[in-house]
């Protein structure tokens, strides 16, 4: 039915990240961010706004219950080349720059880890770069543990088209 529908849509695709199977404290977050200013987005905030602080956790926990459809690897992806860009950031990250390694919180797969660290394997190089861009320009909170907004500032686009593309390999 029309349930089954919008959870397939909160599965990620095209500029839509996946929410199914991120922890329901990160999709909180998220959503008390969009109704109360703090995260701009023209679709999600009048949505947001519309919902009362229960039905934002009510959603929240419908959508963390729901599996996000990005497999954990049974085994650890194979070791990085320094040629494969994405591949480097993803699983090394460049610790030079005081870049982490992606897979240290967004998990092998990029499935997303916990409560608070959602899926990334779906996401386009597009939405990655919207998002990095909102960190960097302190149109968005910093994340989890404060990490993204001193990250974004370190990546570039062509380290968020590598990592896309690695990602959008691993996604299912």
């Amino acid at each position: 039915g029309a349930c089954r529908h919008q959870a397939q849509k909160a599965e990620g695709a095209g500029a839509f990240p996946p929410l199914t199977g991120s922890g329901a404290a990160y999709l909180l977050a998220q959503l008390d961010a969009f109704a109360d200013g703090s995260r701009a987005n023209p679709l999600m905030a009048p949505i947001a706004k519309g919902l009362s602080p229960q039905q934002r956790a009510d959603v929240s926990a419908y959508l963390a219950s729901l599996p996000s459809g990005i497999a954990r690897p049974a085994t650890p992806p194979a070791d990085a080349r320094p040629g494969d860009a994405g591949a480097w950031l993803a699983q090394r990250g460049r610790m030079a720059d005081g870049v982490p390694a992606c897979a240290s919180c967004h998990g092998p797969a990029g499935e997303g880890v916990g409560e608070h660290f959602p899926a990334i394997a779906h996401l386009n190089a597009a939405y990655m770069q919207e998002q990095i861009d909102a960190w960097k320009n302190g149109q968005r909170g910093p994340g989890p543990l404060g990490l993204m907004a001193a990250i974004a500032k370190k990546l570039s686009s062509d380290d968020i088209k590598a990592l896309a593309a690695y990602y959008a390999g691993r996604a299912k």
